[in-house]
């Protein structure tokens, strides 16, 4: 199973804390 590390906190981020780091051109960068 995921490590709350890595797994656990990452389901419990929101997509839109996510969406930036994963795809900058979305947070306009």
């Amino acid at each position: 199973q995921w490590s709350m590390d890595g797994g656990t906190v990452e389901a419990h981020i929101p997509l839109s804390a996510l969406a930036p780091v994963l795809r900058p051109e979305f947070g306009g960068g």
